[in-house]
């Protein structure tokens, strides 16, 4: 289930496999849509993104093939920023 809304967020600017993201104060992580990587002198700052925030919910199912071994992914919660917006 996807759900949108209009958001902000202050946190850490970081790269993670699945491309950029910003850590928040609480450590919940956002992934920016189509934002690769931060570069160099943007990883470890403040900044604050906006966009919008969508939520989608991501079983542990996808995570096993059919041999029952497992492989990398997102289980849980993923939250993405639409459009971000950064200062």
């Amino acid at each position: 289930m996807k759900e949108q809304n209009s958001f902000s967020v202050t946190g850490t600017a970081q790269n993670s496999k699945a491309g950029a993201v910003v850590i928040s104060a609480n450590q919940e992580v956002y992934y920016l849509e189509g934002i690769d990587h931060w570069d160099e002198e943007q990883i470890g700052r403040e900044i604050q993104v906006s966009g919008e925030l969508v939520t989608e919910n991501f079983g542990q199912e996808y995570l096993r093939n059919e041999k029952g071994e497992w492989s990398q992914g997102i289980a849980g919660e993923k939250h993405t920023i639409l459009r971000p917006v950064w200062r």
